[in-house]
């Protein structure tokens, strides 16, 4: 299981374990949050940010085409209907809602 904290959340841990004495648990997390933190690098930072924006750019392309279509074959026009008719993920459809309703 993995869980993110912010460094104030993860001090506050930290902070409430050294009251319990609890030594070999706060070393355990020093050691992954060291670990982590070598691992994460501003290059691999940097990729997934440029992998994540060219997909959505990719989403909202394949989102744009199939509303156009389904506009000029007069078909109903919804979240359903484009996540169907787009292949797209509901999800990812109702996140861009605002590209297509409202027209």
């Amino acid at each position: 299981m993995r869980i993110t904290l912010s460094d104030n959340e993860f001090q506050t841990l930290i902070n409430s374990l050294e009251n319990h004495q609890e030594l070999d648990l706060i070393s355990m997390l020093m050691d992954k949050k060291d670990k982590y933190q070598k691992t994460i690098t501003p290059l691999k930072r940097n990729a997934t940010k440029k992998a994540i924006k060219a997909k959505e750019k990719m989403a909202k392309e394949k989102l744009n085409s199939t509303v156009n279509l389904m506009r000029l074959m007069n078909e109903k026009i919804n979240i359903n209907s484009v996540s169907k008719e787009s292949g797209l993920a509901y999800n990812t459809v109702k996140k861009y809602k605002h590209l297509f309703q409202n027209h």
